[in-house]
Protein backbone atom coordinates (compact mmCIF):
# COMPACT_ATOMS: atom_id res chain seq x y z
CA UNK A 1 0.00 0.00 0.00
CA UNK A 2 2.89 2.50 0.26
CA UNK A 3 3.81 4.56 -2.74
CA UNK A 4 7.76 4.33 -3.55
CA UNK A 5 10.20 7.04 -2.82
CA UNK A 6 13.90 7.29 -3.00
CA UNK A 7 15.39 7.22 0.45
CA UNK A 8 18.75 8.40 -0.46
CA UNK A 9 17.86 12.26 -1.06
CA UNK A 10 16.84 12.88 2.22
CA UNK A 11 18.26 14.90 4.60
CA UNK A 12 20.40 13.80 8.02
CA UNK A 13 18.16 15.86 9.80
CA UNK A 14 14.55 16.16 7.94
CA UNK A 15 13.37 18.61 10.54
CA UNK A 16 15.68 21.56 8.93
CA UNK A 17 14.10 24.21 6.44
CA UNK A 18 10.70 23.68 7.58
CA UNK A 19 8.55 26.60 7.96
CA UNK A 20 8.40 25.39 12.17
CA UNK A 21 11.54 24.71 13.17
CA UNK A 22 10.14 22.18 15.71
CA UNK A 23 6.79 20.75 14.47
CA UNK A 24 5.12 17.80 16.62
CA UNK A 25 4.13 14.45 15.49
CA UNK A 26 0.99 13.11 17.40
CA UNK A 27 1.37 9.22 17.84
CA UNK A 28 -1.57 7.46 18.15
CA UNK A 29 -0.75 3.57 18.75
CA UNK A 30 -2.19 1.07 21.11
CA UNK A 31 0.71 -0.60 21.22
CA UNK A 32 3.17 0.84 23.97
CA UNK A 33 6.54 -0.87 22.42
CA UNK A 34 4.75 0.94 19.09
CA UNK A 35 4.60 4.25 20.78
CA UNK A 36 8.15 4.11 22.68
CA UNK A 37 9.84 2.69 19.36
CA UNK A 38 8.39 5.64 17.05
CA UNK A 39 8.85 8.22 19.89
CA UNK A 40 12.70 7.46 20.10
CA UNK A 41 13.05 7.39 16.26
CA UNK A 42 11.37 10.43 15.72
CA UNK A 43 13.07 12.02 18.86
CA UNK A 44 16.63 10.81 17.05
CA UNK A 45 16.25 13.36 13.95
CA UNK A 46 14.72 16.07 15.95
CA UNK A 47 10.86 15.95 16.30
CA UNK A 48 8.85 16.58 18.90
CA UNK A 49 6.36 13.75 19.69
CA UNK A 50 3.91 13.26 21.69
CA UNK A 51 1.95 9.72 21.85
CA UNK A 52 -1.36 8.60 22.82
CA UNK A 53 -2.63 5.10 23.53
CA UNK A 54 -6.84 5.74 22.22
CA UNK A 55 -8.80 7.61 20.76
CA UNK A 56 -10.47 8.96 23.68
CA UNK A 57 -7.17 10.05 25.09
CA UNK A 58 -6.06 12.17 21.38
CA UNK A 59 -9.33 13.43 21.90
CA UNK A 60 -8.65 15.02 25.57
CA UNK A 61 -5.63 16.96 23.63
CA UNK A 62 -6.58 20.16 21.90
CA UNK A 63 -4.93 19.80 18.48
CA UNK A 64 -5.48 23.48 16.86
CA UNK A 65 -2.27 25.10 17.31
CA UNK A 66 -0.46 21.89 16.40
CA UNK A 67 1.54 21.80 13.68
CA UNK A 68 2.89 18.84 12.19
CA UNK A 69 1.86 15.28 11.19
CA UNK A 70 -0.84 13.03 12.80
CA UNK A 71 0.37 9.07 12.72
CA UNK A 72 -2.72 7.23 13.72
CA UNK A 73 -2.70 3.67 14.01
CA UNK A 74 -5.69 1.86 12.39
CA UNK A 75 -7.00 -0.50 14.95
CA UNK A 76 -7.56 0.78 18.42
CA UNK A 77 -9.15 -0.50 21.40
CA UNK A 78 -12.23 2.30 21.57
CA UNK A 79 -12.24 3.48 17.82
CA UNK A 80 -10.77 3.04 14.60
CA UNK A 81 -8.16 5.26 13.25
CA UNK A 82 -10.73 5.52 10.13
CA UNK A 83 -13.36 7.07 12.45
CA UNK A 84 -11.20 9.27 13.57
CA UNK A 85 -9.65 10.70 9.85
CA UNK A 86 -13.26 11.31 9.10
CA UNK A 87 -14.54 13.27 11.82
CA UNK A 88 -15.46 16.69 10.62
CA UNK A 89 -12.90 17.94 13.68
CA UNK A 90 -10.30 16.47 12.89
CA UNK A 91 -11.12 17.33 9.72
CA UNK A 92 -11.32 20.94 9.90
CA UNK A 93 -8.01 21.04 11.46
CA UNK A 94 -6.04 20.10 8.24
CA UNK A 95 -3.34 18.14 10.46
CA UNK A 96 -1.72 15.87 7.76
CA UNK A 97 -2.25 12.09 8.55
CA UNK A 98 -0.71 8.90 7.95
CA UNK A 99 -2.34 5.73 8.70
CA UNK A 100 -0.22 3.20 10.49
CA UNK A 101 -1.24 -0.76 10.26
CA UNK A 102 -0.61 -4.27 10.02
CA UNK A 103 -3.86 -5.22 8.83
CA UNK A 104 -3.66 -3.20 5.22
CA UNK A 105 -6.18 -3.99 2.50
CA UNK A 106 -7.40 -1.81 -0.74
CA UNK A 107 -10.76 -0.64 0.61
CA UNK A 108 -9.22 0.64 4.03
CA UNK A 109 -6.60 1.97 1.63
CA UNK A 110 -9.19 3.53 -0.39
CA UNK A 111 -11.01 4.90 2.23
CA UNK A 112 -8.34 6.64 4.16
CA UNK A 113 -7.09 8.63 0.74
CA UNK A 114 -10.98 9.53 0.17
CA UNK A 115 -11.10 11.14 3.43
CA UNK A 116 -7.67 13.10 2.71
CA UNK A 117 -4.62 10.67 4.50
CA UNK A 118 -1.69 12.28 3.32
CA UNK A 119 -0.20 8.42 3.42
CA UNK A 120 -1.40 4.81 4.06
CA UNK A 121 1.64 2.46 5.66
CA UNK A 122 1.71 -0.85 6.39
CA UNK A 123 3.92 -2.33 9.58
CA UNK A 124 6.66 -3.28 9.36
CA UNK A 125 7.70 -0.04 7.81
CA UNK A 126 11.00 1.23 7.19
CA UNK A 127 11.93 4.06 9.03
CA UNK A 128 13.93 5.89 6.80
CA UNK A 129 10.60 5.99 4.30
CA UNK A 130 8.44 6.73 7.37
CA UNK A 131 10.88 9.97 8.24
CA UNK A 132 10.57 10.78 4.63
CA UNK A 133 7.10 10.80 4.44
CA UNK A 134 6.23 12.69 7.68
CA UNK A 135 9.03 15.32 6.61
CA UNK A 136 6.81 15.89 3.33
CA UNK A 137 3.60 15.96 5.31
CA UNK A 138 5.15 18.65 7.46
CA UNK A 139 6.25 20.31 4.38
CA UNK A 140 2.98 20.43 2.63
CA UNK A 141 1.64 21.17 5.93
CA UNK A 142 3.01 24.79 5.49
CA UNK A 143 1.87 25.04 2.03
CA UNK A 144 -1.52 24.21 2.95
CA UNK A 145 -1.06 26.82 5.93
CA UNK A 146 -0.05 29.83 3.57
CA UNK A 147 -2.66 28.63 0.87
CA UNK A 148 -5.85 28.80 3.49
CA UNK A 149 -4.71 31.87 4.52
CA UNK A 150 -4.30 33.36 1.53
CA UNK A 151 -7.97 32.63 0.87
CA UNK A 152 -9.16 33.61 4.25
CA UNK A 153 -7.12 37.16 3.47
CA UNK A 154 -8.79 37.62 0.50
CA UNK A 155 -12.42 36.83 1.37
CA UNK A 156 -12.14 39.07 4.02
CA UNK A 157 -10.70 42.40 1.83
CA UNK A 158 -13.88 40.33 -0.78
CA UNK A 159 -16.34 40.65 2.19
CA UNK A 160 -15.30 44.91 2.62
CA UNK A 161 -16.36 45.59 -0.23
CA UNK A 162 -19.81 46.95 -1.10
CA UNK A 163 -22.57 45.39 -3.03
CA UNK A 164 -21.95 47.65 -5.57
CA UNK A 165 -18.30 47.22 -5.82
CA UNK A 166 -18.17 43.22 -5.72
CA UNK A 167 -20.38 44.29 -8.40
CA UNK A 168 -18.20 45.78 -10.58
CA UNK A 169 -15.29 43.73 -9.19
CA UNK A 170 -17.73 40.51 -11.26
CA UNK A 171 -17.64 42.71 -14.29
CA UNK A 172 -14.00 43.21 -14.31
CA UNK A 173 -13.02 39.49 -13.35
CA UNK A 174 -15.34 38.90 -16.68
CA UNK A 175 -12.41 40.75 -18.55
CA UNK A 176 -14.90 44.13 -19.12
CA UNK A 177 -13.09 47.28 -19.94
CA UNK A 178 -14.22 50.22 -17.42
CA UNK A 179 -16.29 51.91 -20.79
CA UNK A 180 -17.90 48.63 -21.06
CA UNK A 181 -18.76 48.45 -17.35
CA UNK A 182 -20.46 51.78 -17.32
CA UNK A 183 -22.27 51.22 -20.54
CA UNK A 184 -23.91 47.82 -19.08
CA UNK A 185 -24.54 49.32 -15.22
CA UNK A 186 -25.77 52.83 -17.32
CA UNK A 187 -22.85 54.92 -15.20
CA UNK A 188 -20.79 57.38 -16.10
CA UNK A 189 -16.94 56.41 -17.25
CA UNK A 190 -15.62 58.27 -14.77
CA UNK A 191 -18.07 56.59 -12.18
CA UNK A 192 -16.63 53.48 -12.90
CA UNK A 193 -12.91 54.54 -12.49
CA UNK A 194 -14.01 55.21 -9.37
CA UNK A 195 -15.08 52.53 -8.37
CA UNK A 196 -12.15 50.72 -9.50
CA UNK A 197 -9.90 52.90 -7.57
CA UNK A 198 -12.01 51.80 -4.14
CA UNK A 199 -12.17 48.35 -5.07
CA UNK A 200 -8.36 48.19 -6.38
CA UNK A 201 -7.51 49.88 -2.53
CA UNK A 202 -9.41 47.70 -0.63
CA UNK A 203 -8.46 44.55 -2.49
CA UNK A 204 -4.79 45.80 -1.52
CA UNK A 205 -4.07 44.69 -5.02
CA UNK A 206 -1.30 46.14 -7.23
CA UNK A 207 -2.58 45.84 -10.47
CA UNK A 208 -5.56 45.02 -12.49
CA UNK A 209 -4.01 40.97 -12.80
CA UNK A 210 -3.17 41.28 -8.90
CA UNK A 211 -6.89 42.24 -8.63
CA UNK A 212 -8.30 39.49 -10.76
CA UNK A 213 -5.90 37.02 -8.91
CA UNK A 214 -7.15 37.99 -5.23
CA UNK A 215 -10.56 37.98 -6.39
CA UNK A 216 -10.08 34.58 -7.75
CA UNK A 217 -8.62 33.13 -4.61
CA UNK A 218 -11.06 34.59 -2.30
CA UNK A 219 -13.89 32.83 -3.97
CA UNK A 220 -11.84 29.33 -3.95
CA UNK A 221 -14.70 26.42 -2.71
CA UNK A 222 -14.13 22.49 -2.20
CA UNK A 223 -16.06 19.97 -0.09
CA UNK A 224 -13.36 19.97 2.66
CA UNK A 225 -12.97 23.59 2.11
CA UNK A 226 -8.94 22.90 1.10
CA UNK A 227 -7.69 21.17 -1.58
CA UNK A 228 -6.77 17.53 -0.90
CA UNK A 229 -3.17 16.73 0.32
CA UNK A 230 -2.81 14.63 -2.80
CA UNK A 231 -3.24 17.85 -5.09
CA UNK A 232 -0.39 19.71 -3.19
CA UNK A 233 1.75 16.76 -3.39
CA UNK A 234 1.37 16.44 -6.92
CA UNK A 235 2.27 20.02 -7.26
CA UNK A 236 5.39 20.09 -4.72
CA UNK A 237 7.82 17.15 -4.87
CA UNK A 238 9.93 16.55 -1.96
CA UNK A 239 12.24 19.47 -1.03
CA UNK A 240 15.36 18.06 0.51
CA UNK A 241 18.81 19.73 1.04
Amino acid sequence: MTRTMNTSTLPNNPVENLSDPSPTIIVVDDDAQVRRSLQSLLQSVGFKVETFASAAELSDRDLSAIHGCLLLDMRLPDRSGLEILEDPTLRRLGLPTIIITAFGDVSSAVRAFKHDAFDFIEKPFNDQYLIGRIQHAIQLDGIRRQVRDSITHASQQLDGLTAREAGVLDLIVSGMSNKMIAAQLGLAHKTIDNYRARIMQKMDAQNSADLVRKALIAKIKTAQGMPPYRIYEELFPLVSN
